[in-house]
């Protein structure tokens, strides 16, 4: 054996006892992991299936230590090149890992979600940016209003139809609605937020942390799922991001105009998604503080700037509460009223007797441990942040990130409904501040194991132990995890509605979506496509019987036809409603149909 291969094996070694030991103890039946997620149960039991998933992801975790060992003989330890090393310049890395972000993400929403919103948040904006393509606020109450009634849109006591949500990202899908291309613009949105953070690193902290943020960010599953939703958390990043790298250049240079589109991004963010906005606005100013001395040269300048590009977004803001609510201060959440003559889901904000201090704990508890896995498919994403508060050179800056983290974080502490929808979608905000820290505890790591064992030795291991953790994503999580549980039409939602009724529907119709109660979610396979004026050629309600009649008289020149979904709405059965064309409907057809 060489001299190369007797220094690489102690790094060989290193892997094959991990794997042996993790094999062993995967033996003789014992899953901390499992035991851990057991003791936080309420009723201290698991479901069989994610008992199950816990069990494989250690047995994986074991055999991928094992069959990657060898490859530390493979890796290059004589480069005189530094770990963080540049290979391209800074504009050519940028760019195509900003386009592979847009490519992974328009992967997962053709192949998993058909590029069409799966859950009812998302397709309230949806329907909402087709009601402003239209040139209008709102749409008029549809007749049979029941019979359209989809979760999160509100039809109002007013007469009209709206989203219940706030109307930035509705604005943005209707940028892609208006040519007919609102696929793109939540991969858009992932390519700009991937640009907008490298950007900003890049600024702050030098090329090398922001080319390993970069990475990591288009490597997030969960930044890759919000990102092909349709929902409006990848939007508010994108325009959080962007707005903050509009002040930091602004800081570090003479251009004080661009404060003025720099407001215009922080007031679109609000306007998209103002819970999030009011935190993320509140580290803003206390970092602003103790920059004050960059701030303060033409303040005031600054200050017209800044008012000038936020007064757009922010007027439309008050001008649509107005038009949907009646008043300038509104808002769709409806916490105090319900203005909607369908059920609009409301939670809860604080503590009260159905949801106490423990239980919230409990829910922020299960989120934590959900985002430590979507947030890079690891088996333990966080185990980074730890060593990034090992030095001096980057603990203050760590605990900075973390508070912000924290800050971002709170309001959903003392919110009711947890959001396991996409993970942990609350927590996208945090992505930047846990990404940066992650690289910080990447670098001590290495710096750690340099003075120890050598810089080609520490390399060898850090390599090693990222591709460990890598591989376990690629061949556990992603295959095991997310594609059963969002490529298998999530929320009851396909595209195999849609595309079956253009085969089997003629003319003007009407397609009766059949679900197992009145507010089942698969209607909103068809409600995805509906126009908001009901004037297409195919238009999908409610199968409520006892509105059979309601509708003959409101869509008297419209076929009727039944879907009756088969294999979870992965097929559908359609079939014509001929009675409907007749004069009458009698109550023995309804009881029969």
């Amino acid at each position: 054996m060489n001299m190369r291969n007797v220094k690489t094996m102690p790094c060989f070694l290193v892997f094959i006892a991990l794997g042996l030991s993790i094999l062993s103890a995967s033996a003789w039946d014992f899953f901390p992991l499992l035991k851990t997620a057991s003791l936080m149960s309420h009723d201290h039991s698991l479901t069989d299936a994610y008992s199950q998933l816990l069990r494989k992801s250690q047995w994986f975790l074991g055999i991928i230590a094992v069959l990657l060992s060898p490859l530390a003989f493979l890796v290059e330890n004589e480069s005189k090149r530094n770990f963080f090393n540049k290979q391209l310049s800074d504009q050519s890395f940028i760019f195509i890992v900003a386009f592979c972000g847009v490519v992974f993400t328009t992967l997962i929403q053709l192949i998993w979600f058909e590029n069409i919103p799966h859950i009812t948040d998302a397709s309230s904006h949806l329907f909402q940016a087709k009601i402003f393509c239209l040139g209008r606020m709102t749409a008029l109450l549809p007749p049979c209003h029941e019979c359209f009634f989809q979760h999160n849109v509100v039809m109002s006591r007013l007469g009209i139809w709206h989203t219940k949500y706030f109307p930035g990202q509705a604005l943005w899908l209707a940028l892609g609605e208006n040519i007919h291309q609102t696929w793109l613009m939540g991969p858009l949105s992932n390519g700009i937020i991937t640009g907008a953070l490298f950007l900003v690193i890049r600024r702050v902290y030098g090329s090398s942390y922001a080319r390993w943020s970069a990475l990591l960010l288009i490597s997030s599953p969960i930044f890759l799922l919000l990102g092909s939703s349709f929902m409006s958390h990848s939007t508010f990043l994108m325009f959080a991001l962007l707005g903050t790298l509009l002040l930091f250049k602004s800081l570090s240079s003479n251009y004080t105009f661009l404060w003025l589109p720099a407001g215009f991004c922080w007031s679109m963010a609000i306007l998209t998604r103002p819970q999030d906005a009011i935190t993320a606005l509140a580290v803003i100013f206390v970092l602003g503080c103790f920059q004050f001395r960059l701030i303060i040269p033409h303040f005031g300048r600054k200050l017209v700037f800044l008012i000038i590009g936020m007064s757009p977004p922010i007027a439309f803001l008050l001008f649509w509460n107005h038009a949907v609510y009646g008043q300038v201060i509104a808002s769709g959440y409806f916490f105090d009223a319900n203005p909607s003559l369908t059920p609009i889901i409301k939670d809860s904000l604080g503590f009260s007797e159905e949801f106490p201090a423990t239980q919230a704990v409990i829910n922020m508890t299960w989120i934590l441990l959900r985002f430590n896995k979507a947030l890079f498919g690891w088996p333990a994403s966080f185990v980074f942040i730890p060593l990034a508060f090992a030095t001096a050179k980057h603990r203050r800056h760590s605990s900075w990130l973390m508070a912000s983290a924290l800050i971002l974080v709170i309001p959903y502490f003392f919110f009711s409904y947890y959001g396991f929808e996409y993970e942990a979608r609350y927590l996208l905000p945090i992505i930047p501040a846990c990404i940066l820290t992650t690289v910080f505890g990447i670098s001590n790591f290495y710096a750690f194991l340099s003075r120890r064992i050598g810089q080609k030795q520490a390399k060898q291991m850090v390599i090693m132990a990222l591709l460990l953790m890598v591989l376990h994503g690629l061949f556990f999580y992603w295959p095991c995890y997310l594609a059963p549980t969002y490529g298998n039409h999530y929320e009851e939602t396909s595209q195999a509605l849609y595309t079956e009724g253009k085969e089997l529907t003629s003319g003007k119709s009407l397609v009766l979506v059949h679900g197992e109660s009145s507010s089942a979610f698969n209607y909103t396979s068809g409600f995805n496509y509906n126009d908001p004026l009901l004037e297409g050629g195919t238009i999908y309600a409610r199968d409520l019987p006892l509105q059979y009649e309601c509708l003959k008289s409101a869509f008297p020149d419209r076929r009727f036809y039944l879907a009756t979904p088969i294999d979870s709405n992965s097929t559908w059965h359609i079939q014509s409603l001929d009675y409907l064309q007749q004069n009458e409907v009698t109550d023995s057809t309804i009881k029969d149909n």
